[in-house]
């Protein structure tokens, strides 16, 4: 069992306690990419293929060691896969039949990191239209369907996209006319992949931030570039795909997701007014809470449930009435 511990009055915060039980942090046992030509690991620094995969599964390559911090470190038996496919779209995943590699690992940690050529096609127009949008929506909520449809039901961490252009992308010159409308799209559609990672209870990481400032912006009219880039540069050698510095930024944030997973449920949030308070903890979906209140701490037994939560990554909020309780201990708990 784990157990988050707080104790609170009915006017303040007194102290906060969190108890975790290591021996009982969250553990999965397959993880599976689904993504497309970033995730198989193109990168213009190497003549193999050597991305954030490869990084978080400890494989060399590009000149690079390997990391010392991987998805064994932090589940020394799971069962990695990649099953990333270097030109494939959402559209690609979202057909009958193709996903079912995946399915048979039985995965329940899953990243899907898909969508770039979808957008690189929808664009070549000049823009982003309502209709394009939509398909992209409908083909990713079919692909979030189809994974959770297997047992066991995995978690699902839907990774954005950076902005090649660095928010510059109208100052481009020819011949690259086409993806003058890309900072406007990158919003657009980062802002749709967060809806649905909200609605469809996944955790949501975005990459948008990492990557500002690091891309083409300097030769556009960026005056505050930052190094080092995560793309070929000059304009010139354009590539879409992040060189090494780049993989190594998306391996960093995509390590530290997992650790966070790792430590679920852990108490993130409390907010108190004079009559409630309002508790979120980080959850997953395979996990059923029990919140459970005690006034005072005589008597473990006098803990009393109060609610029952099952799992809605990345967090579950409760808001208890405290207007007639001086003081109050509460636990949540994982259900056996």
């Amino acid at each position: 069992m784990k157990t988050i511990m707080f104790f609170t009055n009915a006017m303040l915060v007194l102290c906060l306690l969190i108890v975790i039980n290591k021996a009982f942090a969250n553990d999965y046992t397959s993880f599976d990419v689904v993504g497309d030509s970033i995730s198989d690991g193109i990168n213009p620094d190497s003549a193999e293929k050597y991305g954030w995969v490869h990084m978080l599964f400890g494989l060399d390559g590009a000149g690079q060691p390997a990391k010392s911090n991987t998805i064994f470190t932090i589940w020394p038996d799971i069962h990695a896969t990649n099953h990333a496919v270097s030109g494939s779209k959402a559209s690609d995943w979202a057909q009958p039949g193709a996903l079912n590699e995946v399915i048979s690992n039985d995965p329940d940690l899953v990243v899907l990191f898909i969508g770039g050529n979808d957008f690189f096609a929808y664009i070549a127009d000049g823009e982003l239209s309502p209709e394009e949008a939509y398909e992209y929506q409908t083909n990713l909520l079919t692909i979030i369907d189809t994974l959770r449809s297997n047992t066991p039901v995995p978690e699902i961490i839907i990774i954005d996209y950076y902005d090649l252009f660095d928010g510059y992308s109208t100052n481009l010159p020819a011949p690259y006319e086409a993806y003058r409308s890309m900072s406007g799209s990158a919003i657009i559609g980062n802002e749709m992949l967060r809806n649905i990672a909200e609605s469809m209870n996944c955790y949501y990481l975005s990459i948008y931030n990492d990557f500002m400032r690091h891309c083409y912006g300097e030769e556009l009219g960026d005056t505050e570039h930052l190094s080092p880039d995560y793309v070929d540069t000059p304009l010139t050698d354009f590539d879409i795909h992040p060189n090494t510095a780049g993989h190594n930024k998306l391996y960093e944030r995509v390590y530290q997701q997992l650790v966070e997973l790792k430590d679920i449920p852990k108490f993130i949030d409390l907010n108190m007014s004079t009559d409630s308070l309002t508790m979120k903890w980080s959850s997953g979906i395979a996990q059923s809470y029990v919140l459970e209140r005690a006034t005072n701490m005589i008597d473990p037994s006098f803990f009393l449930p109060i609610a029952t939560n099952a799992g809605t990554p990345p967090d579950n909020v409760y808001t208890d009435t405290v207007s007639e309780i001086d003081r109050a201990f509460y636990r949540i708990r994982v259900q056996d």
